[in-house]
């Protein structure tokens, strides 16, 4: 169908043509098609950006614990206490409302992940290994913090990354 709207004296005028039907269903097929893979592509993005986040936090969380390690480092007795001894630990079990061990400053720093999904290894020095009244080790003393997260994805088990392990690692060396 056309229509023309016409000036005075046969001036052009402007020439309206009616959609046929047709073109509105070709695109809501098009749509259809192209949604799936658009949609497909910004999960991925947002799980991408999950995933860095996630092993971002835990490497951050491992170098805060190496921290805390040697700021605790004196008095040897220190680590003796839960928390910060050798042993592995579920992070479930310690919590960001005191500042005391390696542990609660780990979980200060693991908020945002779930606790249930996170062990800590912490290989801390022997007491032992410090000279008897001395608060500096009589050798060289070295921590070693590792966290492990069983990767939890933020959109559902379309790329299957559930259960994947990520491992962030830090050490330091007490002379």
């Amino acid at each position: 169908m056309r229509v023309k709207f016409g000036g005075k004296g046969g001036r052009a005028g402007v020439l309206l043509t009616a959609r046929s039907g047709r073109s509105v269903g070709q695109a809501m097929t098009e749509f259809a098609l192209a949604l799936p893979v658009f949609l497909l592509l910004l999960l991925g993005v947002i799980e991408f950006a999950w995933a860095i986040y996630g092993f971002n936090t835990i490497q951050s969380a491992a170098n805060e614990g190496v921290r805390r390690a040697m700021v605790l480092s004196r008095p040897a007795s220190n680590f003796a206490t839960n928390g910060n001894s050798t042993n592995d630990y579920s992070l479930s079990s310690f919590s960001c409302d005191r500042f005391g061990t390696v542990m609660d400053t780990m979980a200060c720093s693991l908020l945002t992940l779930p606790k249930n999904r996170i062990t800590v290894h912490l290989d801390m020095p022997n007491s032992a290994s410090y000279a008897s009244g001395a608060n500096v080790p009589s050798q060289t003393a070295t921590i070693t913090v590792t966290v492990r997260y069983q990767y939890a994805p933020l959109v559902g088990y379309v790329f299957n990354l559930e259960g994947k392990t990520m491992t962030g690692y830090a050490t330091s060396q007490n002379q």
